[in-house]
C-alpha cells in the first residue's frame, strides 16, 4: 500500500468527512508518495497542517522521534476545510493557521497541545474539521462517481457531463485530473498485489495490474515513489 494504514475510524457525521485516523513516530528518513488521499496532520511543537495531494515523492521533514497524528479526509472534504480549490495546494503543506480564522486555529492548537493521547488528538482534529466544513456540505457526486469508476477499472464517465467538465471538477476537488488519479490507483493495485503474491514475477504483476508492459510499470514507480518495482517488494 502506498499510504499509511489507518488505525481507527470515527463515527456519525465525522465518519462522512474522515475516512480514518493514524498515528506514528518518525524513526528515520522516509519519503511520502502519492496515494490519492489528503491528510490533516498534527505533531507536538510543529502545529497542524494539511498535506495537499502529491504528484511526486516528498521527503519526510519531521525529526526522528517526532510523533505525528493524521486524519485521512474523504474525497472532496479538503476543499471546504481550506475554503479553496484543492489544486491550489497540490504538492504543498499548508499550516492550518494560514487557512483558518485565527481564533479557530488558536483554539485548536491549544487543545491539541494539551491532548494526552494520539487518539484524543485525532478526535480533536476531526471535531474541528466537522465545525469547519459544517452540516450542509455534500461531496460532488460527479467526482465520487469518477473515483469509484477508476478504482473499479472503468472509464470515469459521468452522464450528461463532458470529459473536460469532469476533469475540471475532479481537479478542483482532488488536486489533479482523472488521468493522474488513475496512475496512482494502478500503482496502489500493484503494491497490494506485490504484497499478496511476492512469488509472482514483476512482469506478470505489471500485466495483471493494467500496465502496458514492465517498462511502463518501472517508469511510474520511479516517478511516483523514487523506487523501482523490485525495491517495493516486501522484505522476506
Amino acid at each position: 500500500m502506498l499510504g499509511p494504514t489507518l488505525d481507527a475510524r470515527l463515527e456519525g457525521r465525522l465518519d462522512a468527512l474522515v475516512e480514518g485516523c493514524w498515528w506514528r513516530t518518525v524513526t528515520g528518513p522516509g519519503v511520502v508518495v502519492p496515494d490519492g488521499a489528503i491528510d490533516v496532520m498534527w505533531s507536538p511543537g510543529s502545529g497542524a497542517w494539511l498535506a495537499g495531494p502529491d504528484t511526486r515523492p516528498h521527503p519526510v521533514e519531521l525529526a526522528v522521534g517526532a510523533h505525528v497524528v493524521g486524519l485521512r479526509l474523504r474525497p472532496g472534504v479538503a476543499s471546504p476545510v481550506l475554503a479553496d480549490d484543492v489544486d491550489h495546494v497540490t504538492d504543498r503543506r499548508v499550516p492550518l493557521p494560514d487557512a483558518w480564522p485565527e481564533p479557530m486555529a488558536a483554539e485548536l492548537h491549544d487543545a491539541l497541545e494539551r491532548s494526552p493521547t494520539p487518539r484524543q488528538a485525532a478526535q480533536l482534529l476531526a471535531a474541528a474539521i466537522g465545525r469547519r466544513v459544517g452540516d450542509d456540505w455534500q461531496p460532488d457526486p460527479a467526482v465520487i462517481g469518477a473515483i469509484v469508476a477508476i478504482r473499479n477499472g472503468s472509464p470515469p464517465a459521468v452522464p450528461n457531463l463532458g470529459d473536460r467538465q469532469l476533469r475540471r471538477r475532479f481537479t478542483r476537488h482532488m488536486g489533479y485530473g482523472t488521468a493522474f488519479f488513475r496512475r496512482v490507483v494502478r500503482l496502489d493495485r500493484f503494491t497490494r498485489r506485490l504484497e499478496a503474491r511476492p512469488d509472482l514475477s514483476i512482469a506478470r504483476l505489471a500485466a495483471e495490474c493494467g500496465y502496458a508492459d514492465e517498462s511502463h510499470l518501472w517508469r511510474d514507480c520511479i516517478a511516483l515513489t523514487a523506487r523501482t518495482p523490485a525495491q517495493l517488494r516486501p522484505a522476506t
